[in-house]
């Protein structure tokens, strides 16, 4: 099979045409679907026909190109000019593969990688916005540690810092959401390679009380206001 996978690391075709036998965001999002069912990580796995993409894949693929146009589509009819350089991409991305699919650039290859949990992740702040407390916030935090006793809510991943720039391997990372008794949402970020995780999970089954810096988020633009917490320690 003509794999966009196998080819796309090379820089001489960033901004070359390239046609190949399955739809390269299809196969990102196969990977996604059993990395997440068999809690590996398919990202450098090969696929060998196209059978393998299954339907499901096929059908999310699709699916996170409605969803990114729309959302871009709103963006641009809100008047919002303070488009990111990678919604920028996405954008061209979305603009020249929509008809053509299985065309695509090597310059794409991050992007299309990311796509299957970036969408996830939008979904996620969507729902957290309707079922939890999501009202702008009105008081300013201490710049002393707080004790707050949080609830567990739902548990993501997510790639972190590079951890060996010669071998280009990455760290990963547990992305934690909580709510306290005001349903209002707690991010908490701990490396998967912490050797307390399995104590700290197990810890989250009840509710848990831990002090630390308290901190409002105002830089994303999802709209979702949540609190994270810095320094942190189980009380």
């Amino acid at each position: 099979m003509d794999s966009f996978s196998s080819i796309f690391s090379n820089g001489e075709l960033d901004e070359v045409w390239i046609t190949v036998d399955c739809d390269p965001l299809a196969e990102s999002c196969y990977r996604h679907i059993v990395g997440l069912q068999q809690c590996i990580d398919l990202a450098d796995h090969e696929i060998k026909t196209v059978q393998d993409v299954t339907s499901e894949a096929a059908i999310l693929a699709k699916t996170i190109r409605s969803h990114f146009g729309q959302k871009l589509l709103m963006d641009s009819l809100d008047g919002n000019q303070q488009t990111t350089v990678f919604r920028r991409e996405l954008l061209q991305y979305l603009t020249e593969t929509t008809i053509r699919p299985n065309n695509t650039k090597a310059k794409y290859a991050g992007m299309i990688r990311s796509l299957p949990r970036l969408y996830a992740e939008d979904i996620t702040i969507e729902e957290f916005k309707e079922k939890y407390n999501n009202t702008p916030f009105t008081e300013t935090t201490s710049s002393e540690k707080e004790t707050v006793t949080l609830q567990f809510v739902k548990k993501e991943q997510k790639p972190g810092p590079t951890v060996s720039q010669k071998m280009n391997v990455k760290s990963k990372v547990n992305v934690y959401w909580l709510i306290d008794n005001d349903e209002r949402l707690y991010l908490l970020d701990e490396y998967q390679s912490s050797p307390f995780i399995k104590v700290f999970e197990k810890m989250l089954e009840k509710p848990i009380s831990l002090t630390g810096y308290r901190q409002q988020n105002l830089r994303r633009k999802d709209g979702l206001n949540y609190y994270t917490l810095t320094t942190w320690e189980v009380d």
